[in-house]
């Protein structure tokens, strides 16, 4: 029997088997980069397939996320993660109790998911099991956990597909907290 090593580290260390990396994305356990081709590589705990690809290891080294299109973007939740392609279109993947992957169900997904979204998406954010999505018109799409209020709305307690978040304005970036939204209209405010 082997000794466990501690996984903490308190000084900066070079991620390995990535370069030129223009994106990055860190949750609770799982984490991603994009590199300068659009490729993403994901790292961490793999609960309900929470990076996008099959590994065996608990926590498993960076490695390509297989069959995704070249990604511009990522936002990493708690066990899931959605990915923006440069064709704007929008992925998903890992657990989805709350509908966060947006497939219409609350089943677990391994592998990246294409979202169903009817207009071209700009911007992404990624809550505790709540994900927001900013359209080319500047509207604000959100799905998964609402028992906070964090999709915009009153009501339903979770949504497993995109409802329309009434903010007053255009909106040109979003973020997710656990269990809060915040967007920034372009007008400057928020």
């Amino acid at each position: 029997g082997g000794r466990l090593e501690s996984v903490t580290m308190d000084t900066p260390h070079l991620v390995p088997a990535i370069a030129n990396v223009r994106a990055v994305g860190a949750g609770e356990f799982q984490f991603g980069a994009i590199d300068g081709a659009g490729a993403l590589f994901t790292w961490g705990l793999n609960d309900d397939g929470a990076l996008g690809r099959a590994t065996d290891e608990l926590n498993a080294p960076p490695a390509r996320v297989p069959g995704l299109p070249a990604a511009r973007a990522l936002a990493v939740g708690r066990g899931f993660m959605l990915a923006l392609t440069q064709d704007r279109e929008l992925f998903a993947w890992g657990g989805n109790t709350a509908g966060q992957l947006c497939q219409g169900h609350l089943r677990a997904v391994p592998a990246p998911a294409r979202i169903a979204v009817a207009q071209r998406v700009e911007a992404i954010a990624a809550g505790a099991s709540h994900a927001l999505a900013v359209t080319a018109t500047g509207d604000v799409l959100a799905w998964g956990s609402n028992h906070r209020g964090q999709l915009g709305h009153a009501r339903p307690a979770y949504a497993a597909t995109p409802v329309r978040v009434p903010v007053p304005e255009r909106v040109q970036s979003v973020a997710a907290g656990m269990y809060f939204s915040i967007a920034l209209g372009t007008s400057g405010q928020v």
